[in-house]
């Protein structure tokens, strides 16, 4: 039995990675969304009962943007197991990209409780105060997360959103500071993505070539 659970978290774990790759443009997108919708349902059919798994799936399902049967999958995760932190901080995602911002924010923060030491999370929420328009809060988290753990790449990424979007507000001597620290976050980005040998098949850096056209 033991055995069988472990299969299918690792089902369940492949799912994510595919997920991950479609981000780093890997491959195709819609052949790795395939695969990992694959790899989700196979893990949900073995194992029901594990919340890894319908957090899996409500990944896929929220790629595939079909709404209601991905938050129907984060429930059902948070239902079984509410003290797993990666199905509230993955389902306040998908909610602040539906627009219900509050709701997003407080799942965040739900994981954040649960995992203090969850510095995914913690960049996560840094973004989700920017979606909200709270930016100088964003700033101050995202600056908090990398002062914990400097090799953050998307508290990194998120910063440099932040320092973009205020660039693009501000006037005179602050709009130029807020360049240079926008672009200073895409070239830390650039440096990360070398390091980790993260480029894409076409030889691109799929995460700071966008950040550079702000």
């Amino acid at each position: 039995v033991m055995l069988a659970i472990a299969m299918n978290r690792a089902n369940a774990a492949l799912a994510d990675a595919h997920l991950t790759l479609m981000e780093l443009r890997y491959a195709a997108p819609s052949d790795l969304l395939e695969k990992a919708n694959t790899y989700a349902l196979q893990a949900v059919a073995a194992s029901p009962g594990l919340p890894e798994v319908h957090t899996s799936l409500a990944a896929v399902r929220q790629l595939q943007w079909k709404w209601p049967e991905a938050d129907a999958s984060f429930r059902k995760a948070i239902e079984l197991d509410p003290r797993f932190p990666r199905s509230h901080r993955w389902y306040g995602g998908m909610l602040i990209q539906l627009g219900k911002v509050p709701e997003g924010l407080k799942e965040v923060e739900i994981a954040l409780k649960l995992d203090p030491f969850d510095y995914p999370a913690q960049s996560q929420y840094g973004l989700q105060l920017f979606y909200a328009g709270r930016y100088r809060e964003a700033e101050k988290q995202l600056l908090e997360t990398l002062g914990k753990k400097e090799d953050n790449l998307y508290a990194h990424i998120n910063l440099g959103d932040v320092y973009a979007r205020l660039f693009q507000t501000a006037t005179g001597s602050e709009r130029e500071e807020y360049l240079r620290k926008a672009l200073q976050q895409a070239n830390r980005v650039a440096s990360l993505e070398r390091s980790e040998a993260m480029r894409a098949k076409d030889g691109t850096l799929p995460l700071s070539d966008p950040m550079f056209a702000l």
